[in-house]
């Protein structure tokens, strides 16, 4: 390319100085008027000189064109310069036709065709000549010829081309012949034709699969081989059955055999071959034993063994391996129906089905119609669906029920129109538990304080129904029974009233035993209910007991409570005046002073005890009967009792004025009284009990 620009360039060169140095503007005329298509052109001068603008000798054209006598035509189909171009063709290429370095470029390609020997044609001799011709729009410049494999290169003639080939063996063969031209571009031909010679040899079989006597495993098995022949094998048989009957086999120097259904174990297959001339191969044998994979059953992957569904119309689905191509499905033993295999998938539609159990039975097979050795089963079923909740209810505790703080055994029963599937146990509304059992369950629960417990139940079904409205038990969890009193303190002042109530916690067995001891004078119970007394007691000095036995579930329980009624006296020496809690009251005689001691009136100390008082003149024995005691004074004795209780006195009792007068310091050590003397007021005070 580059020596071709070069040229180029030099041509233009010469070109543009050829205006003025070009000697004969005769022949120029001449040039431009026979090719007026050149003028202006990179071949407008000089096309006969080896320089541009003329001058110098002559190139090849102008040389030619000089012997012609100087005539521009009778030159157009020499190639001057040798470059496989005719002259005429490079001035229309615009090229210089005297130059072989400046030529044009072919796209065309040359024309081809083989005239000998015909398609279909029957050569019965070895040697075989190809001929055909070949053109261009330049020149040919070589033809090859290719005969099964030979190549060769023909022999360029005058009027064509020829190529000679020697064959050996008959048959029908292709010949193709190639042509280039200058350019090397290219074309070919193709024809096809029978060599038929003399033959008497028959063909030969080769098996190429299956191996002798080897083991092939299921069908589709093709059998393969190849035939030969000195001419041409026109025809390839094979027998499965011992050579009863003959089929053709696909293609003849390569033949296949389709194996068709047959069974398992010993396989003899027979082949034979038949060539142009009529010759029969002999049978050629091959043996070989077919063994069939097992066609494993089915799966059924829908509806699963054991399941319960709520319509009649389901899509049976599962999945094949192979071998197995197709699945036929039953249903409680009716009509076989093919199901839908997409890849290993397949699928069934069965509608219509009524409520109860049913079964389903999955049997495979293979393309040749082997069924699978065992088929698959399943049992399901149709149960119309279940839209009633189920019924609960809660049988013990009972509601509004006491029960003991520990382990609340929580009982009740279930029932629906099909199966439980669970009860449920909640105390807050939130947490819910399962209980034990389903028709009949239970539950138990530990509860460690006094308080109201709200249990709820509810259940559950196997439809997946459950019990809107729980059913609800409200209990009350109760401690030990309490005993408790409603009422003073343990010290009471005023006029000795008491009224006090006692309260239980817990509703007893029966009705309790409620008794006071001590300085109680009277008393008086009101029952408002099994749990709730009212009692009234008129109190003397001192301390009374207020005692509660009650039983409840075998267990008894008892309570105490001590009041006490204090009684101060106060008494002035010499005054038959006294202060009881503050009232005054008149008193037939006066405390005194004697031998440096304080007495007071034995009976004005127990009136305003309250006290039951007598005297046994016999005895010289004066009492204080103050509610379940007793005390006794002897006159002139300094020992005293209280109940059967000895009590030794710091001093005697005396008779003064007719009257019993006794030591206040003796009544406080008899009664456990506090005694107090305040000499300058000269007042004795009398406190019981002692504070």
């Amino acid at each position: 390319m580059e020596k071709r620009t070069v040229i180029a360039l030099a041509a233009v060169s010469i070109l543009l100085a050829s205006a003025i140095a070009y000697a004969r503007p005769a022949y120029y005329d001449q040039l431009i008027k026979t090719y007026p298509s050149i003028k202006g052109s990179r071949i407008d001068f000089c096309l006969c000189h080896e320089r541009h603008g003329g001058g110098g000798p002559r190139n090849m054209f102008g040389q030619d064109w000089a012997k012609s006598g100087y005539n521009f035509k009778t030159i157009e189909q020499m190639d001057s310069d040798g470059d496989g171009f005719s002259n005429i063709n490079e001035i229309a290429a615009q090229t210089n036709p005297g130059d072989p370095t400046d030529f044009p470029t072919d796209k065309v390609p040359p024309i081809i065709a083989i005239t000998s020997p015909k398609f279909e044609e029957v050569i019965t001799a070895n040697t075989v000549k190809i001929t055909g011709t070949a053109t261009d729009n330049e020149r040919v410049k070589e033809i090859k010829v290719n005969l099964q494999g030979d190549f060769k290169k023909a022999n360029i003639t005058a009027t064509g081309w020829e190529a000679e080939f020697f064959v050996e063996r008959g048959g029908r063969k292709v010949a193709k012949a190639v042509a280039w031209d200058m350019a090397d571009n290219s074309a070919e031909a193709t024809v096809e034709f029978i060599v038929k010679l003399t033959d008497k040899s028959p063909p030969k079989i080769v098996f190429l699969f299956p191996s002798e006597g080897v083991t092939v495993d299921g069908l589709p098995i093709v059998i393969t081989g190849t035939a030969d022949d000195d001419n041409e094998v026109t025809l390839v048989e094979y027998s499965i059955d011992g050579g009863k009957t003959w089929n053709k086999a696909q293609g003849t120097y390569s033949w296949t055999v389709p194996m068709p259904l047959a069974p398992e174990g010993e396989i003899k297959v027979m082949v034979r071959a038949t060539d142009d001339s009529g010759n029969v191969s002999q049978v050629y044998t091959r043996r070989f034993y077919l063994k069939f994979p097992e066609v494993p059953a089915p799966t059924i992957s829908y509806p699963q063994d054991g399941m319960v569904l709520d319509t009649g119309t389901v899509t049976i689905s599962g999945t094949i391996m192979p071998p197995a191509t197709r699945v036929s499905v039953r249903v409680d033993g009716a009509v076989s129906m093919d199901a839908k295999i997409e890849d290993n998938f397949w699928t069934t539609d069965i509608s219509g089905l009524p409520p109860g159990e049913h079964t389903i039975e999955a049997c495979s097979f293979d393309k040749y119609n082997r069924k699978s050795k065992e088929c698959t089963q399943i049992k399901f079923t149709f149960k119309l669906r279940d839209t009633e909740p189920p019924r609960v209810q809660i049988d013990s505790p009972p509601d509004n029920a006491e029960v003991e703080i520990g382990k609340i055994s929580v009982t009740g029963t279930a029932s629906d129109n099909s199966d439980i599937d669970r009860v449920e146990i909640s105390f807050d509304g939130t947490n819910w538990m399962r209980a034990k059992g389903t028709t009949k369950w239970s539950y138990d629960y530990v509860v460690n304080k006094p308080q109201l417990l709200r249990v709820m139940a509810r259940a559950f079904d196997k439809s997946g129904n459950f019990t809107k409205e729980p059913a609800v038990s409200t209990v009350r969890v109760m401690g030990p029974m309490e005993v408790q009193f409603v009422g003073p303190d343990e010290q009471m002042l005023g006029d000795g009233l008491l009224k006090i109530t006692v309260k239980l916690t817990r509703r007893p067995d029966s009705t309790p035993e409620i008794k006071m001891t001590g300085s109680t004078e009277t008393i008086s119970i009101e029952s408002r209910d099994q749990q709730t007394f009212e009692i009234s007691a008129m109190l003397g000095g001192g301390s009374s007991y207020l005692s509660v036995k009650t039983e409840m579930k075998g267990k008894t329980y008892n309570a105490t409570k001590r009041i006490d009624y204090v009684v101060t006296v106060k008494m002035a020496i010499g005054s038959t005046t006294m202060i009881v809690n503050g009232m005054q009251k008149s008193i037939p005689a006066a405390a005194m002073i004697i031998s440096g001691r304080t007495y007071i009136p034995f009976r004005s100390i127990g009136e305003a005890l309250r006290a039951t008082v007598e005297w046994d003149d016999k005895r010289k024995q004066a009492t204080y009967k103050l509610g379940t005691n007793t005390y006794y004074l002897t006159l002139g004795q300094t020992k005293a009792y209280v109940n059967k209780t000895e009590v030794k006195l710091s001093s005697a009792p005396l008779i003064v004025g007719g009257r019993l007068m006794v030591p206040v310091r003796a009544m406080a050590e008899l009664m456990g009284a506090k005694v107090d003397y305040d000499a300058p007021t000269r007042v004795a005070t009398f406190v019981l009990p002692a504070l």
